[in-house]
């Protein structure tokens, strides 16, 4: 059976928390289906943008919400 690694889009803003990034991600990217990655993970923001965190930190998407659509 072919191994399918599902896609999932972040969605970052400003004013957003770290934790509320850092915590799904950290799930999602140590997810393995039979020794294989279950999910990509792709940081996006409204425009493609680095966004301002609640504590100041810089985060940079990669790719704008209006980009190639995710599986979620």
């Amino acid at each position: 059976m072919d191994k399918i690694c599902r896609q999932i889009d972040v969605l970052l803003s400003n004013g957003i928390n770290v934790l509320d990034v850092a915590g799904p991600a950290q799930a999602f990217s140590a997810a393995y289906i039979d020794g294989d990655k279950a999910y990509g993970l792709r940081y996006v923001s409204i425009d493609g943008r680095a966004v301002r965190a609640s504590c100041g930190l810089s985060l940079v998407a990669d790719a704008s919400i209006t980009t190639t659509p995710s599986q979620t």
